[in-house]
This record gives C-alpha cells, structure tokens and sequence, in this order.
C-alpha cells in the first residue's frame, strides 16, 4: 500500500466553518481549492472563490444545481421552456439557445458549454467551486460573468473499500430515490469507484384538468471512475459518466385573462392548466422530435482522460474530453385543451429538440506556485456539433 505520493488529493477542508453544538467559537479551516489549475488556499487566490464539499452538499440535500443556487449569493439557475438560465451576479445570456453560457461549466475539467448538460442532477460530488466575475484568462472568453467547476469523488490508489446505500422518500409527494456507492483500491496502484443513482419524484405537482397529475420525474445516473498511478511521478484519472433524465406532461400555465376566459380557472399561479397537445404527434412525425404528448427527455455521456506528470517541480498536464446528449421537448404553449372545450383541431403546440457532440484535448503546463513568477502555459483544442430545431 502506498504511504505518500506527490499528487494533492484531499483538495477541500471538511468546512470553512464549523459550528459545534455548545461551543463558544467557530473553528476556522483552511480551503483549498484549483481555481487557479493548481492546488491553493482561497485565502492565497484574487478573486472571490466560493467552494462547496460534496459532505455539505449531502449534509442540505442539494441534489442538482438549481438546489445548489438556492444556498450561493449572486447566483442563479432556473429551467426556462427552451433552455436553463444561469446567472452571475445577474449576468446570463438569456434564453437564446444559439448561445452559450456566460457563465461557464466544467465538470472534472472538462468545459461543458451548453446548458442541456448540465440539467440532470449531480450526485457523489467531491466539491464544487463557484468563481464569481470575467474569468477568461483560465477559463476562457465566454466566462465574461463566472465560472462553476464540478469535480467528482473518486477511489485513490491505498484507499480501503468502502459500500454505501442511501434511500430517501418524499412523504407530499410519493417521491423516492436511491443511491448506491462502492469503491475501494483492488491494487496497490489502483483506485475504483462506481456510483449509480435513480429517482422517481412521484406525484407531479401540476395538476391538468383532464390528464391528472404531471410534472413529475424520473432520473438515473450512474459513473464509473478509475485512477491509476504506476510510479510516484504518473497519475491518470478516467471518468465515465451516464445520465438519463424523464418529464412527464405540461408543466407551464397561463396566466391572464385568456386563461380565465377558455380555461375554466381564475387566471392565477394555482398549478393547474388543461393542455393534452392535440398537434404534438403531427409535429413530431414530421420533425426531428421523438415526443408525441406534453414532456421532456434527455440522455447524455461525458468520458474523460485526465494524465498528470510531474516534470520535477513542474506538472504536465494531459486532459481529454468526450461528451454527447439528445434532447427532446414536447409543450402546449397555450396550456388549454381546444378539443375538451368542444373546439377540436386548434391548439397551440410545439416540438423541440438538440443533438450535441463534444470532443477536446487540453495539453497544459503548471509551474509549482509560491515562486517568484507563476505560469500556466497551454493549448487547446475543441470540436462540437449541435443540431437544434
């Protein structure tokens, strides 16, 4: 079993502050973090940092990053009709699906620039680091308002196995998931870790006047992890990552007076509407789309190749990036059914959909920090297709 290594592997203090039950003071920590693509105390960095460890995101049952944004200041994500909207300091780029985010998504290292990629929950997170204001020099040209760095748990090489299962249920609801987590090092060099999760959150909480409940979800995510360090000097981490994501029904109402009018309601925000979206099978015979009743779906894999070497103080850093997603959107814009109101043939329905594929390769080199000149040089190099309606 291996004592010691040169690679920094416990990267985030437990807490920034711990709070005792009883105690007279809070305890500081120190918080490391790699914002800057090297391991540093927040209090060394210049620019305003704000790091979450995967132990708090279980400990408040922050399962995605829209629960994740209800506990950051200045920070933002909500699920607009055409994509997710994510703001900084109440900077975003709206919801112009042919742009990508300003503020900028990596998930371990690997950029993720369109907001579809990020909408399946998050689960056996390691830490999350939440960088505030332009970062274009280490992040690139479209981080004009911030940047959210995911990294994932893993296994390293030495570690003892370790098994988990966790269940939770929603008692309003019905809604119930389960995670199951096991890891362990099989070999002196050798580091595993799988981690699957799925979800059923139940009852929806919108309910249509002739289909029932919808709103509701369904979710399965599972990662494999591998890390592999053959000599003191060489460690490569390889991730691989399967998500699938299920909405069921219209979950959008009008409000305003042609609700009250056509709708049998008062207009108002009650959670209800009546949309069935009489057009939808007609549109999506002829697009596309793969939806034929109010709803959503998405399945998407990320791989990636992380290979670090240490060149004596220096490390070099070799990092390869896989990612694909399909997404469909079937809606009732008017969220009024026509034909129960004894109008048939009228609706106002639309279909939606994205195909993406990613690949990159970012070759970098680190200076060990501390020095009188710190450096980072590097290339980069990506290539995406999306194909969008």
């Amino acid at each position: 079993m291996k004592s010691s290594n040169r690679f920094t592997r416990n990267l985030l203090a437990a807490a920034v502050a711990v709070a005792l039950p009883g105690a007279a003071m809070a305890q500081l920590e120190e918080v490391i973090v790699t914002a800057t693509k090297r391991a540093e105390s927040t209090q060394d960095i210049p620019m305003s940092v704000q790091a979450v460890s995967g132990e708090r995101l279980d400990a408040m049952a922050i399962n995605d990053l829209g629960d994740l944004s209800t506990n950051i200041p200045n920070f933002s994500i909500g699920d607009g009709l055409t994509t997710n909207l994510i703001t900084m300091r109440g900077i975003g780029s709206g919801e112009d699906r042919s742009f990508e985010q300003s503020v900028s998504m990596f998930v371990d290292g690997i950029y993720m620039p369109r907001s579809r990629q990020t909408r399946t929950p998050f689960f056996d997170a390691d830490r999350v680091e939440i960088l505030r204001g332009p970062q274009a020099v280490l992040f690139g040209l479209n981080s004009t308002a911030g940047a959210i760095s995911i990294h994932s748990a893993v296994n390293n090489p030495g570690d003892s196995f370790e098994a988990s299962i966790t269940g939770e249920y929603e008692t309003e609801n019905e809604g119930a998931s389960g995670t199951l987590i096991v890891g362990g090092s099989p070999l002196d060099n050798l580091g595993l870790r799988l981690a699957i999760k799925s979800g059923d959150s139940g009852d929806g909480y919108i309910d249509n006047n002739f289909l029932g409940d919808q709103g509701d979800s369904e979710s399965t995510v599972a990662r494999l992890s591998v890390v592999w360090e053959p000599t003191d000097d060489l460690r490569a981490t390889a991730k691989y990552n399967y998500a699938d994501y299920e909405v069921n029904g219209q979950t959008a109402e009008p409000v305003n007076r042609f609700a009250k009018a056509v709708d049998n309601g008062d207009g108002q925000l009650n959670w209800k509407n009546s949309g069935i979206g009489e057009l939808l099978p007609l549109l999506s015979a002829v697009s596309g789309n793969t939806m034929s009743k109010p709803g959503a779906d998405q399945e998407a894999e990320n791989f990636s190749l992380n290979v670090d070497y240490m060149l004596g103080e220096h490390t070099l850093t070799g990092l390869f990036g896989y990612s694909d997603y399909d997404y469909n959107l079937a809606t009732d814009l008017d969220s009024v059914s026509f034909a129960g109101l004894g109008i048939p043939g009228v609706s106002l329905d639309a279909v939606s959909y994205e195909e993406y594929e990613q690949t990159s390769f970012e070759l970098r080199l680190t200076s060990p920090g501390g020095e009188t000149l710190d450096y980072v040089v590097g290339a980069y190099y990506q290539d995406s297709t999306l194909e969008a309606e």
